[in-house]
């Protein structure tokens, strides 16, 4: 496994607990973690790498960003069904009784899951530009070496 699979899945599985947590209170900061693990999967994946080119290193940077989005994706699905599972309560303790009919519910439950994907889909993105941004700061180019003679 690659230093950029290896840093994507960890700083993506830390990315999932902390969207979760994050999407369940208020869901449209989950892009922000996102955007966050992302750049710092980029940074560690090619600090251990080391890429000739800078190129190369935004390459490696945005997959690790990919990969931590991904399973920050699930964090935010995860934290908009805990979101959902908690708002009737909630607002049932304030004395109003939310959607009624079998109708209200499905347009509850499937508008709240479409927003939580497209949250989670915004996050892979920008977690992937934050990777890519970062792989490529943080490369420095190497001379190409040169034969001896």
């Amino acid at each position: 496994m690659t230093a950029r699979v290896r840093i994507g899945l960890i700083a993506g599985g830390i990315a999932l607990v902390l969207t979760a947590c994050v999407a369940t209170i208020f869901g449209i900061c989950g892009p922000g973690v996102s955007l966050i693990a992302g750049a710092l999967a980029g940074y560690f994946a090619v600090k251990k790498e080391s890429p000739a080119t800078q190129s190369e290193g935004g390459k490696i940077g945005a997959v690790a960003g990919a990969i931590a989005g991904g399973l920050a994706v699930i964090g935010q699905v995860i934290g908009g069904i805990a979101a959902l599972t908690l708002m009737p309560a909630i607002l049932e303790s304030l004395g109003n009784y939310g959607y009624s009919g079998i109708s209200g519910q499905a347009t509850y439950w499937l508008s709240g899951a479409a927003t939580a994907l497209c949250f989670g889909g915004v996050g892979v993105v920008l977690a992937a530009l934050g990777g890519f941004g970062t792989g490529y700061i943080s490369t420095t180019n190497k001379p190409p070496e040169m034969p001896t003679v």
